[in-house]
């Protein structure tokens, strides 16, 4: 799968949920500000039990927030939320090749890779990803081999059956039985629930009554060559 190249800042889920969380800490840090330093300011504006040196020294202290930390804290403010949003790309970059990554594993890709870019946070687990894909792809070749000469085996086994070539049928069968122990050897690389009972009772069991068979055919045969 080609490397995609990102040009949203915005990609996922995961950033609208931070910057929401973001605006919820601005607002809550604004309302701790008006609540202990601009409504006492106010407050003490309006009442008239002070005394007008008193109102004065209030309306400086208004004044010097109104003129000087306000214009400073507005720019501040979108400084912040646009890094936020630039640290957040770094981390939900990578779960967007996680997720792009997943679905082509569930579509049976394995040449996939969870690489990311060189700045991007995640590394470490990417890596890691990729590697896992690449055991698993190295894993399903070897099956994949292992069941082509599974299909051979049987294939030969069936002909000489057919032909009543006896002693070839025996050869067969213990190849057949030596390639399903290694099947089962590759198998057990993967834990399953249900699948790899089942493959025990089926295939595996299977074996001595083929090979019963082949050797019973063998017995019979050289019964009557002696008659």
């Amino acid at each position: 799968m080609p490397r995609v190249k990102r040009r949203r800042f915005l990609v996922n889920d995961f950033q609208f949920s931070l910057l929401k969380y973001g605006a919820a800490y601005f607002a809550a840090i604004s309302l701790v500000v008006y609540i202990f330093g601009l409504n006492p300011l106010i407050r003490d504006l309006q009442d008239p039990s002070l005394s007008a040196s008193e109102r004065q020294t209030s309306a400086l202290v208004f004044m010097h927030f109104h003129e000087r930390l306000l214009p400073v804290i507005i720019p501040l403010t979108l400084v912040l939320a646009g890094h936020l949003v630039f640290l957040s790309h770094r981390i939900a970059g990578p779960i967007y090749r996680f997720a792009a990554t997943f679905r082509a594993i569930e579509g049976g890709d394995l040449t996939v890779n969870a690489s990311v870019r060189e700045k991007d946070y995640l590394r470490t687990e990417a890596a890691l990803l990729s590697r896992a894909i690449e055991t698993l792809n190295g894993r399903i070749a070897a099956l994949k081999e292992q069941t082509g000469s599974l299909l051979e085996t049987s294939a030969s086994l069936k002909t000489c059956l057919f032909e009543e070539d006896r002693g070839s049928a025996r050869s067969k069968a213990e190849a057949l039985a030596e390639e399903l122990h290694h099947l089962r050897e590759a198998l057990a690389h993967f834990e399953t629930k249900e699948v790899e009972e089942t493959l025990h009772a089926t295939l595996l069991d299977e074996l001595p009554s083929i090979k019963h068979s082949t050797d019973g055919a063998e017995v019979a045969n050289r019964k009557d060559d002696a008659a």
